[in-house]
């Protein structure tokens, strides 16, 4: 299997898929993040979790996330030539920090399509940053200067310090999806409400991820998140068929939308 995957990241079999992201302010589309998938020629569709962690434990990772990286930035090219603006997100690993050929190749994606500077989203997770914070903290202002934001992923499963927190150079931070999951629970609501609080006060825009019910997005925007994604907003979908999702979308209701906010 691991030598299949190198054939397809090599002849880039690999596509993405994205998954919109909802500004719940105006109910209208904000975002999108990039999913990668594999449909193996005798296995089928395997799954991101299998081949991912196939790519972390052989080496492939940097083959990986250069096939990423250029599809997502020839993406958002293509749709900032048509005239859709739309940030693309996409998940940078561990492993892709402490290797010099990311940073070289970032920079070759955005000098090959600059109009992804603008669009580019690098998303992060608590766990990777946390490994090494003096280094993460170096990296991060890095990332920077090249000039993609950056989010904070998978937010409270890691244990961050929040003083550490406050010298990171971050965009946004994503709640994780296990504190949306079950909003109907208070301690859970105070969960969210808490790290919106928090993340407001560093200027940072709050993403809810593992929307599974578009019914919960009144509750999200009451508890200060900006915005939304998940199956109840969309599954994800061939790149292709984005613009296509966004011109049939009916944008949340105006309660929906509109909720107010008890921060």
């Amino acid at each position: 299997l691991a030598a299949d995957l190198r054939e397809a990241i090599d002849e880039r079999h690999l596509s993405i898929h994205l998954q919109p992201q909802v500004d719940l302010r105006t109910g209208e589309v904000c975002g999108a993040e990039a999913l990668a998938r594999w449909r193996h020629p005798e296995h089928g569709v395997i799954s991101p979790a299998q081949f991912i962690g196939l790519a972390e434990r052989t080496g492939l990772i940097r083959n990986l996330t250069q096939a990423i990286l250029e599809a997502v930035s020839a993406q958002a090219a293509r749709h900032a030539a048509a005239g859709l603006h739309l940030p693309i997100a996409m998940n940078v690993s561990a492993r892709n920090l402490h290797d010099p050929a990311f940073f070289r190749c970032l920079k070759d994606a955005l000098e090959t399509w600059p109009q992804a500077r603008h669009y580019l989203h690098l998303e992060l997770t608590e766990t990777a940053l946390i490994a090494d914070p003096a280094y993460s903290l170096q990296v991060l202002r890095q990332l920077r200067e090249l000039g993609p934001a950056v989010y904070l992923d998978d937010f409270g499963t890691g244990y961050s310090s929040l003083a550490y927190l406050r010298e990171l150079p971050l965009d946004g931070l994503k709640i994780d999806r296990v504190f949306v999951h079950d909003l109907t629970h208070p301690r859970s609501r105070s969960i969210v409400r808490t790290v919106a609080d928090l993340g407001h006060a560093l200027n940072l825009t709050v993403v809810a991820e593992g929307v599974e019910d578009v019914a919960m997005t009144p509750i999200l925007s009451e508890l200060g998140c900006d915005t939304v994604q998940g199956y109840g907003i969309a599954k994800p979908m061939p790149a292709d068929e984005m613009v296509g999702w966004i011109n049939r979308w009916p944008g949340l209701s105006q309660d929906e939308a509109e909720a107010p906010r008890d921060r």
